[in-house]
């Protein structure tokens, strides 16, 4: 999966492409996360949620301020459905 960006392609499209396979991978690879959380300090845990907290939350600010809100709702209502 390791893409250089070549100026033909969009993020769009290369996202649009590379979901499917980021998600597969990371469903194969859980439980080995999980299980190497274990390991892992307090604070390094702390500092890590801290990060990914941070970069969830940057993506949050993103889509309010480019009004992607109800692209965003849709894409969730369509996720959630493929899980039930």
């Amino acid at each position: 999966m390791n893409r250089t960006k070549d100026k033909s392609t969009t993020c769009e499209e290369e996202i649009g492409t590379d979901v499917p396979a980021i998600k597969n991978l990371h469903a194969g690879s859980r439980q080995s996360v999980i299980n190497g959380l274990y390991n892992r300090p307090i604070s390094r845990l702390m500092n890590d949620f801290l990060v990914e907290r941070d970069a969830k939350n940057q993506a949050y600010y993103f889509i309010l301020e480019n009004g992607h809100l109800d692209a965003f709702s849709e894409y969730c209502k369509k996720e959630r459905g493929h899980h039930e």
